[in-house]
């Protein structure tokens, strides 16, 4: 009897030990599971928000991609007319490229020009802009900044 006593003692020690790994072990699956959830739901929500970033008109392009801006804002020049009295970049930071632009020309095209300063989707804002008549035209300095991701 006292065997069988020994024998049922180990066995429950046996089984207590083995329920409380058991219980640990789902335990931290459960917590590990847990932050897998976390981790995708904050990796679905980034997505979800690059996505509405993505989709806007106007957004900050990739370094790269400052020449075709640039090429951009060239063809707007002379569809409206004007002349580019120089082209220079004035400084670079990690939001972008301020570049500066002299041009010369009627007001009307100076005007329209401006109104419709744009190159594709880039991201692009006035940083400065003068103005000086000469010769019944127009004298234009313009620093502009393509921002850049």
């Amino acid at each position: 009897m006292k065997r069988y006593r020994d024998l049922a003692i180990l066995l429950l020690a046996a089984f207590v030990i083995l329920s409380s790994v058991l219980f640990r072990t789902a335990l931290s699956t459960a917590d590990d599971m847990r932050e897998a959830q976390a981790m995708q739901a904050r990796i679905d929500n980034f997505n979800r928000e690059a996505a509405i970033v993505n989709q806007e008109p106007y957004r900050p392009v990739q370094k790269e991609q400052a020449g075709y801006v640039l090429q951009d804002i060239m063809a707007l020049v002379q569809s409206h007319e004007l002349q580019i009295l120089n082209l220079k970049m004035v400084s670079t930071d990690e939001t972008g490229i301020v570049y500066q632009l002299d041009l010369s020309g009627s007001w009307v095209d100076t005007a329209g020009f401006l109104e419709n300063f744009q190159a594709n989707d880039a991201l692009l804002g006035f940083r400065y802009l003068s103005f000086d008549p000469v010769d019944g035209g127009v004298q234009t300095v313009i620093q502009y900044k393509i921002y850049t991701k």
